[in-house]
């Protein structure tokens, strides 16, 4: 931990507030899918006895959310395996993943009260936030980065899922279906981070990382349990939300004309 701690110091030294929001969307990880997809071949393999099982996800309340059918029985290339790979990440994202971004968090935190106009460099003629979104994207990371997480939770949710439908627009795929009666609706997001355009023009591994925090009972499952009420404040203030934050400004800074020249300077430094 100390060595992690020492890093993070050397990383925030010296920079300006922007630099440094810049710099926590910079800590939390990216899985890469044939990454975490070795590991669990191998885990498999190690543990062969224990892959001959399945498991139980239970929620805080002890009621099943999601079954797993034993590992060795699933194909590498399967909807079944990729649930345990979204386990895994999760996993390692509470117990040790999520390590750096605290201590990233608490630099942040050191610069005292971020006023929401500070945060403009980061979302204003930004290419990846749809029309009339800034505002309110905004005021979500103003709550996030003064330490309001569960709050911030209720907004930056919804609208990064939108984020994701306006980037598959832009990647020429739809985001609505129709429905036997003729009516149009608009696809889940499970639906989204399926969307076979999206895959062919963007990262796989960030669409993943995406997926595994947002979408997924085996994961953090932030999107689905915010949209239906059942996010509990210890979750919303948690290590996944905290590392959600992290991974929502490192999208940001991408896409924004002001953020994206910080983002440049800080990975050559």
């Amino acid at each position: 931990v100390k060595d992690t701690a020492d890093a993070i110091d050397a990383m925030f030294g010296g920079l300006t507030l922007p630099e440094a929001i810049v710099q926590f969307g910079r800590v939390a990880r990216i899985y890469k899918v044939d990454e975490v997809k070795q590991q669990l071949l191998a885990e498999q393999d190690e543990q062969l006895f224990s892959s001959m099982f399945g498991s139980s996800l239970l929620n805080d309340q002890g009621q099943s959310v999601q079954e797993l059918p034993p590992i060795s029985d699933v194909e590498a290339d399967s909807d079944a395996f990729k649930k345990h790979m979204v386990r895994h990440v999760a996993e390692r994202r509470r117990m040790f993943d999520s390590i750096p971004v605290r201590f990233a968090f608490q630099h942040l935190r050191q610069y005292g009260q971020i006023s929401e106009d500070a945060l403009d460099f980061l979302v204003q003629d930004n290419a990846i936030i749809p029309d009339n979104r800034a505002e309110i994207i905004r005021e979500g990371l103003y709550l996030a980065l003064n330490g309001r997480l569960y709050s911030a939770m209720h907004i930056l949710q919804p609208h990064t899922e939108h984020i994701f439908r306006y980037l598959i627009k832009m990647c020429g795929d739809t985001v609505t279906f129709l429905k036997e009666d003729g009516h149009e609706e608009y696809k889940p997001l499970s639906a989204l981070f399926k969307s076979e355009k999206l895959l062919e023009c963007y990262d796989e591994n960030v669409i993943f990382t995406f997926q595994s925090i947002m979408d997924e009972p085996a994961g953090e499952n932030l999107r689905n349990l915010n949209g239906h009420g059942l996010l509990e404040p210890a979750e919303g203030n948690g290590a996944g939300a905290l590392c959600f934050v992290s991974l929502l400004i490192m999208l940001l800074s991408i896409y924004g004309n002001q953020s994206r020249d910080i983002r440049m300077k800080l990975v050559k430094k």
